[in-house]
């Protein structure tokens, strides 16, 4: 299976790794497979795998092992349901992987981290320590214009505004209005205000370590449950894969995110290295092709926050022998002896690309962008929408008043005068 016609200039030096990963490592595999067997191998290039036609054929390479044209697989490919009636599976010469590469995003561009910091537990905690000293605040101030025989409010009256008190003054660290005299009175702020001190320096804490904090996505919910964008290499399995994905997670991350890109969705390893360098965005791609490529482009920073998973559900690919083969078992038992005595290993070690190391030890600070902070923002055009209301229906309720006084004073004169007018009738 060749995709770059560089290939073949470059099947046993080991130059350009990242291209036809796959088809490099089974060749060697293949070289020291038949030269136990002391055989003379025929190569054939194909530009398939091997997927099922509409006549219930297959193509590429499962169509040559089915029809006994060839003998044996140059090349791995996935173990599928339908292939096993094909083909009989040797070995996975390697763990040769497809994964799903990308930065990971930072906590804020995922989710609301302004509800974090606490647990639901200490938000009832909070509402409660409001409502706590919101009544003794209310009961201090109370007793206070009591015992100094000041002008008293009603009972409710002081209770609304101890609560304004409480809220404007303690809990968002205003200050209050209204000097305290008694020593209750002074002891419930004091205490009041150290409480949610400790609270504020806490939440704001957690905040701050929130914002340089990133998503660990694990699996494709985490794409489809955030605002990332997803891509694949241009090649022909990818296709196949996720074209024909039936995995609900999958189907749903396909049908919301990868078909509306159109052609668009699949692209070079470049092109897909250089978005996934960018942030917000994540790439199917072998691993060696992938690799290579950050190593190449990536800053030493930029490789500290990298993820990848594995996308597809498959067993690792495995070597093919043709059914009606006559050298079946002698592939078999070759195959099996250059895997267990470590001839494959080599070309692995050398072909196989590990993940970048992180030299920088860690990733670098992250400046807080507008989205990070738009939650925030979010509330603060609600709450200023919601007071824009309140006036407005302040304003209509005056003028009410105001007319409705009007009209009183109206009907109170005419009223004075018809009862002048009447005594000063003889």
């Amino acid at each position: 299976m060749i995709t770059n016609n560089s290939t073949y200039d470059h099947l046993i030096n080991y130059l350009h790794r990242e291209v036809d990963t796959t088809t490099k490592l089974t060749y060697y595999f293949a070289v020291h497979l038949f030269e136990w067997m002391n055989a003379t191998a025929v190569y054939k290039p194909v530009n398939s795998y091997g997927y099922l036609k509409p006549d219930g054929t297959y193509d590429g390479i499962i169509g040559e092992l089915m029809a006994g044209t060839s003998h044996f697989s140059v090349v791995m490919f996935f173990m599928t349901k339908e292939r096993m009636n094909a083909v009989e599976y040797v070995v996975s010469p390697s763990r040769v992987s497809v994964i799903m590469l990308f930065r990971k995003p930072s906590l804020a561009s995922v989710t609301n981290i302004y509800s974090l910091p606490f647990h639901i537990g200490v938000w009832l905690a909070v509402m409660s320590l409001t409502f706590v000293s919101s009544v003794a605040l209310t009961g201090s101030t109370y007793w206070e214009d009591t015992v100094k025989n000041r002008p008293r409010n009603s009972l409710m009256k002081q209770f609304t505004q101890s609560v304004y008190e409480t809220l404007g003054g303690i809990v968002f660290q205003q200050g209050t209005s209204v000097e305290p005299q008694s020593v209750s009175s002074r002891q419930v702020v004091l205490l009041s205000l150290m409480a949610f001190m400790f609270l504020h320096t806490a939440y704001s804490a957690n905040v701050v370590a929130l914002l340089q904090s990133a998503t660990d996505i694990s699996g494709p919910e985490g794409i489809l449950n955030s605002p990332m964008e997803y891509g694949a290499t241009d090649i022909i399995y990818n296709h196949h894969i996720f074209k024909n994905e039936h995995r609900p997670v999958h189907r749903a991350l396909w049908l919301k995110k990868g078909l509306p890109q159109g052609d668009k969705f699949f692209s070079t390893v470049e092109e897909g290295i250089r978005r996934v360098r960018e942030g917000m965005y994540a790439f199917h791609v072998e691993q060696t092709a992938g690799f290579d490529e950050v190593q190449r482009t990536f800053l030493e920073h930029e490789k500290c926050n990298l993820g990848y998973f594995s996308y597809v559900s498959f067993p690792m690919p495995h070597l093919g022998v043709s059914k009606v083969s006559q050298y079946k078992e002698l592939l078999r038992i070759g195959a099996f002896l250059l895997k267990e005595r470590g001839v494959q290993a080599r070309s692995s070690n050398r072909l196989v690309a590990p993940p970048p190391k992180c030299a920088a030890g860690t990733a670098f600070f992250t400046a807080v962008g507008i989205q990070d902070v738009a939650p925030a923002f979010l509330l603060l055009i609600t709450i200023y929408s919601l007071v824009i209301v309140m006036f407005a229906l302040e304003v209509v309720l005056h003028r009410y008043e105001l007319k409705k006084e009007q009209n009183k004073e109206v009907r109170t004169i005419l009223v004075s005068r018809n009862t002048q007018a009447t005594i000063a009738t003889p």
